[in-house]
């Protein structure tokens, strides 16, 4: 929400002052299979949680990751979730990167966001990296179990994505969010369950009103295919209907005489 905490009192603060809507927009949260995979964790299907992994590891090869210098710069940057500890190392490996065409760097991207230009930067230029590249974590859960991240920019020649969950029961495999994939659950006994057959494990599961319409009225979703466009522009109108109404500024007041004409 904020780089310090006085920032996202600020925010709240403004927002309560105004009657504005503060939200913060967590798009992969949304995603249809993350809440299937929620209700699975929940609902015992591995059983207790004992840890989890998330691994990210890949290379913009010197170029602004994604083409958006947003994620190049720490005062644009994020935070980490709620958590009893966090143990982190975080390093700018690699600090020259230059602003290549979204084409290029994310052609998955562009057909959507092509258009945007960040003010003082245009395509060809040098940016200075002073978020963190590298990061490793190791987060400690109010729930007790553990969580390890990793994430990297700086991995050349090799990539590795991995998001599991393991628990007393065994292991569930997080697919890629807004990939439309299925989860997947192993078993310590050696069986495995994905796809439909996972719904049988969440009876109750099913996505909100707000969800559903826009994932053509489907309740319960155990995978789909779509492309990246329909499943970002689904992903991102979620976070605005769940808004509700925009409270507007009223709008300057008239003088008499401007009543009259």
């Amino acid at each position: 929400m904020g780089l310090t905490l006085k920032a996202c009192r600020q925010m709240r603060e403004m927002a309560d002052d105004t009657g504005r809507v503060l939200a913060v927009a967590e798009n992969f949260r949304r995603d249809s299979m993350n809440r299937l995979t929620k209700a699975l964790i929940d609902s015992g299907a591995i059983g207790t949680p004992y840890f989890a992994i998330d691994m990210s590891v890949g290379s913009s090869d010197g170029a602004v990751m994604h083409s958006t210098v947003w994620r190049a710069k720490k005062e644009q940057a994020g935070g980490m979730g709620d958590a009893v500890s966090v143990f982190t190392e975080t390093s700018i490996i690699e600090s020259d990167h230059t602003l290549k065409p979204m084409q290029e760097v994310a052609p998955g991207l562009a057909h959507m966001y092509d258009h945007r230009r960040e003010d003082g930067y245009s395509t060809g230029d040098s940016v200075e990296q002073t978020a963190a590249d590298t990061s490793f974590a190791v987060i400690r859960f109010k729930s007790g179990a553990i969580g390890q991240f990793s994430m990297t920019d700086t991995s050349h020649g090799q990539r590795l994505g991995i998001s599991t969950n393991s628990g007393s029961k065994g292991i569930l495999y997080r697919p890629r969010s807004l990939s439309g994939e299925s989860p997947r659950i192993a078993l310590r006994e050696g069986t495995e369950t994905t796809s439909d057959a996972l719904l049988d494990l969440v009876p109750k599961f099913e996505l909100d009103d707000t969800a559903a319409t826009l994932w053509n009225g489907e309740r319960r979703l155990s995978g789909y295919d779509l492309s990246f466009t329909e499943i970002d522009s689904k992903i991102l109108a979620y976070e605005y209907l769940r808004l509700g109404p925009v409270p507007q500024r009223p709008g300057p007041s008239l003088r008499s005489d401007q009543k009259k004409a």
